[in-house]
């Protein structure tokens, strides 16, 4: 059985696809966090995303401080 061409998946070696993920991790930080879509994040400028990537790290940082009191 034939599958046409548009069916078909291009093999992208890993090494591209982390360099790919490395160049926009403005958009990929927030998306992995949980607090973005990525639909959400593809539509948002470099500032927004650069907020959104803060807030991250912000709730990143406040959560290690709560985990420290609990031991």
């Amino acid at each position: 059985m034939n599958v046409p061409p548009f069916l078909t998946v291009k093999k992208i070696p890993n090494s591209i696809l982390k360099e790919r993920v490395r160049d926009n991790w403005l958009i990929w930080k927030p998306v992995k966090a949980g607090i973005l879509s990525y639909s959400e994040a593809v539509m948002m400028d470099d500032e927004q995303l650069m907020e959104a990537g803060t807030l991250v790290d912000m709730i990143d940082k406040a959560n290690k401080g709560r985990k420290g009191r609990r031991g």
